[in-house]
């Protein structure tokens, strides 16, 4: 190393980091230094002012061990996030961001399953009532050379005949099947396009 370039002492690096990937990070949630301040003191650091975080950010200030906690708090990172490389936050930021897609989309389909489990069971009772005011099901017309036919439902035979095969094709299951083939297919004919001269 030369002279005209001293190598940074270790806890002046840390406080470099910390400084960077601290601004990194909270732009990668979406929040200004307002919106931290205001997460701040909603920790308990009530002394925080927006000159403060900016100092920070700035590297003109070294932030304090405590501060450091309730700052990872309010960003939702362990402080030891901080003192990552540049290179690898950026990544760690970008598998975070990805896992918690995956489970807030994860969540959905579980709360999605549970509406569809109660329609199922709303259904069913439905049908048993029609059953036993002794209603039976019209026969639906079959596929063939017409497809396109489809019954047009006019009377209680034929919403049962309509509410029977919802209950045997409509699933959780089939749903969450339908929705990876169309994703597949999207991932087909976008790797199409991507390698079409």
């Amino acid at each position: 190393m030369s002279d005209s370039s001293p190598e940074i002492d270790a806890p002046k690096l840390d406080d470099q980091r910390f400084a960077e990937n601290m601004k990194a990070i909270r732009i990668s949630r979406g929040m200004s230094q307002s919106d931290l301040v205001e997460a701040l003191r909603a920790l308990g650091w009530t002394s925080v002012f927006q000159t403060t975080v900016s100092r920070i950010e700035n590297g003109d200030r070294p932030v304090r061990y405590g501060e450091s906690r309730v700052i990872a708090r309010a960003l939702g990172v362990h402080a030891e996030r901080f003192l990552l490389p540049a290179q690898d936050q950026e990544l760690a930021s970008k598998l975070a961001a990805a896992r918690l897609a995956v489970r807030d989309n994860n969540n959905g389909i579980v709360g999605l399953a549970l509406n569809m489990a109660r329609a199922r069971r709303a259904l069913e009772r439905v049908i048993d009532d029609a059953r036993a005011n002794g209603f039976e099901p019209t026969d639906l017309p079959s596929s063939g050379p017409d497809e396109w036919v489809e019954l047009v439902p006019v009377s209680v035979s034929d919403e049962l005949a309509l509410a029977l095969e919802a209950l045997e094709q409509m699933t959780p299951e089939s749903a969450v099947r339908t929705g990876l083939e169309v994703d597949e297919r999207a991932e087909q004919r976008a790797k199409a396009n991507r390698d079409a001269p």
